[in-house]
C-alpha cells in the first residue's frame, strides 16, 4: 500500500459504483494525515495513488479509513474491511 512517500488504495467488487467514500490515514511518530478520496462513479475496479503532503519519521501505519465504501449501481453499499500495513517511515 505504501513506499515512503507514495501509496495506493482502491477496491474490486461486483458492480460499477454511483459513488465513493473514501479515506486513507497515515499516521508516524511525527505526525497525521489523513486523505480524502470521495469521488463519483467508477466502474467495479478503482484503484488510486496518493502522495503524502508532509514528512513521516519511524514506525506508522497507513490505513483505509473505517466505514469507507461505495454505493453500487444495484443499490447496495460495499464497505472496506479497513485494511491497515504497518510501516518504517525514513
Amino acid at each position: 500500500m505504501i513506499s515512503d512517500t507514495l501509496y495506493k488504495t482502491g477496491y474490486v467488487i461486483k458492480y460499477p459504483t454511483f459513488c465513493r467514500k473514501w479515506g486513507v490515514g497515515i499516521n508516524s511518530d511525527a505526525l497525521f494525515e489523513d486523505d480524502n478520496l470521495d469521488g463519483g462513479p467508477t466502474g467495479a475496479a478503482w484503484t488510486v495513488g496518493g502522495a503524502m503532503s508532509r514528512q513521516h519519521f519511524g514506525p506508522g501505519t497507513v490505513r483505509v479509513n473505517p466505514g469507507s465504501g461505495a454505493l453500487m449501481t444495484n443499490g447496495g453499499w460495499c464497505e472496506s474491511g479497513a485494511p491497515k500495513e504497518d510501516h518504517y517511515f525514513k
